[in-house]
């Protein structure tokens, strides 16, 4: 995945996350065509998957917090 990052960006808004303060660094990553990498739930999350951006608008709703806006934002940036 070197060399893949489109754009990265830190979310710190005291205000952001109803856990208190939490920073996040996000990054947007433009993957080679062809089969996806693994990825697999960690200590944050029992499971992970790959959806499409096309998906992604209908899944607003299932992602924690602000999440998708900094999807979107991370989208706009790059």
């Amino acid at each position: 995945m070197r060399g893949s990052i489109r754009a990265r960006a830190r979310y710190d808004d005291p205000l952001r996350s109803l856990r208190g303060r939490t920073i996040t660094d996000a990054f947007l990553f433009e993957l080679r065509p062809g089969p996806l990498p693994r990825i697999k739930g960690g200590s944050d999350a029992r499971r992970a998957q790959w959806v499409s951006l096309a998906e992604l608008r209908s899944l607003e709703s299932l992602l924690f917090e602000d999440h998708y806006h900094i999807i979107q934002d991370l989208l706009g940036k790059a």
